[in-house]
């Protein structure tokens, strides 16, 4: 980076500053030195969590360990009105939140889909039916997921129901599914 400085100005009970860069650029290297990754920036700003006298690098919601979100749920009221945090950080805490607690769901139902789906030999052409079925799902899933997750950031719906909706969408596709296994 060419420039640089420390903002810590918003320090507090959560304690979050932040490393501002311009102008430069991150390389990720692996253990024999050889570049991965390379990208350039304008501008980077790495957040900065403070607890107690030490300071830990997080760049995001997902670095957090489940009591630290926990914690930044609970008090996230407080935190938006000491501007602490804004919308749009509210918004990735309350994502990643309960996308911790709805991945093992999620699991559960693709299982489930593909117990459904594949559960039964049958011919060749009812096989085919059957991927069709699956892929369609998958496609459809992750279609209802992004598309909710990206309104939810734009503040127009709860996080919880841009993670939930989708899931919902899968045991509805499963249990439709289930009812035409044939058990014979």
């Amino acid at each position: 980076s060419e420039e640089g400085h420390f903002d810590l100005n918003a320090t507090s009970e959560l304690g979050v500053g932040k490393l501002i860069l311009s102008r430069g650029q991150m390389v990720v290297w692996d253990s024999n030195q050889k570049v991965l990754e390379k990208f350039l920036f304008q501008k980077y700003e790495y957040p900065l969590p403070i607890i107690g006298d030490q300071m830990n690098i997080s760049v995001k919601a997902s670095f957090l360990n489940r009591d630290e979100l926990k914690k930044l749920m609970e008090n996230k009221e407080k935190y938006f009105s000491e501007q602490l945090i804004d919308e749009e950080m509210l918004v990735r805490i309350a994502l990643e939140y309960f996308e911790r607690y709805t991945l093992p769901l999620s699991i559960i139902l693709f299982s489930f889909l593909g117990c459904v789906l594949g559960g039964v030999f049958t011919p060749r052409a009812q096989k085919n039916k059957k991927i069709m079925y699956a892929l369609i799902t998958i496609v459809l899933y992750y279609a209802i997921y992004f598309s909710l997750v990206g309104i939810s950031k734009k503040l127009l719906i709860p996080a919880w129901v841009a993670v939930t909706v989708p899931l919902t969408f899968l045991l509805l596709v499963s249990g439709l599914r289930y009812k035409y296994l044939k058990w014979s």
